[in-house]
């Protein structure tokens, strides 16, 4: 299995046939197969830990986690059995039974330029294990390093364009070789050949850096292209698309759809690392187990539910409905490339779900927390926030039919039956004056603005500018994880994490970072501190030019001294907070010789009377927009 899948991910060949004879028209040999498989014979899988139970009896457990010399975490994790590795030979038909020809670790011939540069350079092994020397050379003995170091060198003919067509194919929905695994006989030869060529000689040259070749990759005209097939020529001449005269329309793949899902309805937890999530799981799904719940924590709080798919524990007798109707990967075998079907239980599963009834129930209250009354506003708001656009005039007055129809059909439901509809959650009472706010649930605390926990919020003064001076605050963490801090220098804010030009000076495990965002967040600097939650802190931050210190609570010595090469020009101050309850108050600028504090002050105002049949209404709606093609699919 490891020889079989290492060989499919990383060069694309299926040398499994080769376990049991050789092939008559097949270069990579039985004596090739069983060569390679010599570099993994002295693998312990995951180790022996000790361990210590009751009455202080050690005893051998296996260990599947490693911390990383680095102290970042742990990772899973192999080992090299202390023993001399054991003889490979050949397997006549591929059975253990019978051993044949004694074989040594070699590389797959048919991809080395010599016989000689097949040959691995592996350390010598000390016939005498009982010294001390011989047991670190046999312990240390290279085998896997050296296949390693093979698979990506630049010499190596596959490796390179494995990865480019791997990395093609998820941006285009079909690689440039259509069969990512499969770069042998039986594969399908490349549709640009010489594109091939030329993007892995670029990843080789740019030292395998891959943001950069996605970079390059999607700031294509190939990739810019609509999926709209209006060329007719085009249509005859190459209906299938293989030539790319447009983009392909691609579905989401699963994990994707339920990741969007949460980001829309405002519910996503960005937090990272840790243990894999149990999304709750109907009934009717546990009791196909032979012990119904057996293996499954239908406990897990929804806040850890929130997070991304790639943190799904993966059982494989039990699947989650909504990634497996919208084909998520055999458990049980690597896959390629995923089927994309459009099946009817998929619309079935959306329109039925509890999962997307509770993420359409969390759009209508993030959407009424934004929004007065008008409905117009609501459904402007829907549409950017779940599709990226505004609506057309034709959608504004189908949607406004819609919940105009909905909501009668509510209230005479709730007339007959009094204990249907639960009453509308009550809205702030406050608004924070000469801010303005873009996502988040924001309150006074202490003088100043506190916010709650969120995937992303910041507010920003409506007047306050700033290109050169200081910038002094208190900032508080409320609750640990996540960070927060000022923003200086902003321009163009708008909803979203990252959506906004400006310097970020924030809070994050004990560490003072300086930021900066223009497209998206790049860390410029950052010193330890002691960063203390429940504690207010105060920040000092003075800008000249490209040139910013940052001081910590009043110390003599700037924390950071940093320039930057291309400074941001003039701007707004603002707050940001990611993931994280925080709060800032006493923001004071000093520029010409002048200070000024920057008022933080609120007013009281009547929320907007939401009944309970218009929040009805007002999820439904959301339900619907959140099942259109146009939020499934990517163009």
């Amino acid at each position: 299995d490891i020889v079989s899948t290492s060989c499919a991910a990383m060069l694309g060949l299926t040398v499994g046939c080769a376990r049991c004879h050789d092939h008559k028209f097949d270069p990579i040999a039985q004596e090739d197969y069983y060569s390679f498989t010599a570099f993994f014979q002295n693998i312990q899988l995951y180790g022996k830990t000790p361990d210590v139970v009751g009455g202080g009896v050690p005893i051998n457990r296996e260990g599947i986690l490693r911390d990383l010399p680095s102290g970042a975490g742990q990772t899973l994790a192999v080992s090299e059995k202390s023993e001399p590795p054991p003889p490979s030979h050949i397997l006549i038909r591929g059975s253990a039974a019978t051993p044949g020809k004694l074989v040594k670790p070699r590389f797959i011939q048919v991809l080395c330029s010599s016989a000689e540069a097949s040959e691995p350079q592996l350390p010598e092994q000390s016939p005498d294990p009982r010294d001390a020397a011989a047991k670190k050379s046999i312990s240390t003995k290279g085998r896997r390093l050296a296949i390693a170091q093979w698979i990506a060198s630049p010499a190596n003919p596959l490796t390179a364009r494995v990865l480019v067509n791997r990395l093609w194919h998820y941006h285009f929905g079909r690689g440039i070789v259509a069969t990512p695994s499969d770069f042998g006989h039986t594969g399908m030869k490349p549709s640009h050949p010489q594109l091939l060529d030329f993007l892995a000689h670029d990843l080789v040259g740019g030292d395998w850096q891959l943001k950069r070749l996605h970079r390059r990759m999607m700031g294509s005209a190939a990739y810019r292209q609509s999926s709209r097939a209006e060329n007719q020529r085009a249509l005859l001449v190459d209906p299938d698309n293989t030539l790319l005269w447009r983009q392909n329309l691609r579905r989401l793949e699963a994990e994707a759809i339920r990741d969007s899902l949460l980001f829309a309805a405002g519910s996503l937890n960005y937090q990272m690392g840790g243990r894999g999530i149990f999304p709750t799981l109907p009934a009717e799904v546990l009791a196909g187990q032979s012990r119904p719940g057996s293996g499954w924590d239908n406990q897990t709080p929804a806040a850890q539910q929130a997070r991304r798919s790639v943190y799904i524990f993966v059982k494989r007798t039990l699947g989650v409905p909504l990634l497996d109707s919208f084909d998520f990967a055999a458990t049980e075998s690597p896959t390629a490339r995923r089927n994309t079907t459009t099946v009817a239980p998929q619309s079935l599963l959306l329109l039925n779900s509890d999962f997307l009834q509770q993420q359409a129930d969390a759009l209508a209250q993030r959407i009424m927390r934004q929004s007065a009354k008008a409905s117009a506003s609501r459904i402007d708001l829907v549409y950017r926030q779940a599709l990226g656009r505004a609506p057309t005039t034709h959608e504004q007055q189908v949607a406004a039919g819609f919940l105009t129809r909905e909501t009668i059909r509510w209230e005479k439901l709730a007339q007959e039956q009094p204990n249907l509809l639960r009453p509308a959650e009550p809205q702030p009472a406050q608004q924070l004056l000469n801010w303005t706010r873009f996502g988040g649930i924001w309150s006074a605390l202490d003088g100043g603005y506190s916010v709650e926990p969120s995937p992303g919020a910041k507010i920003v003064h409506d007047r306050a500018r700033l290109a050169d001076g200081v910038v002094e605050a208190d900032v508080l963490l409320r609750t640990p994880g996540g960070d927060a801090g000022l923003l200086l220098r902003v321009a163009n804010p708008s909803d979203g994490v990252d959506s906004v030009a400006a310097y970020n000076i924030n809070f994050l495990h004990d560490l003072l970072r300086l930021g900066k965002h223009e497209n998206n967040w790049r860390q410029l600097a950052a010193a330890p501190a002691k960063i203390e939650v429940g504690k207010w802190q105060h920040l000092k931050v003075q800008l000249d030019g490209g040139r910013i210190r940052i001081w910590l609570d009043g110390a003599a010595e700037p924390a950071l001294d940093f320039t930057d090469p291309k400074p941001l020009p003039a701007g707004q101050i603002g707050f940001r907070t990611f993931q994280a309850a925080a709060a800032v108050r006493k923001v004071q600028i000093t520029a010409d010789g002048k200070s000024t504090k920057v008022e933080m002050q609120t007013d009281s105002y009547r929320p907007p009377e939401v009944s309970a049949a218009e929040e009805r209404a007002l999820a439904a709606f959301c339900k619907l927009v959140l099942n259109l093609n146009e939020f499934i699919y990517v163009d």
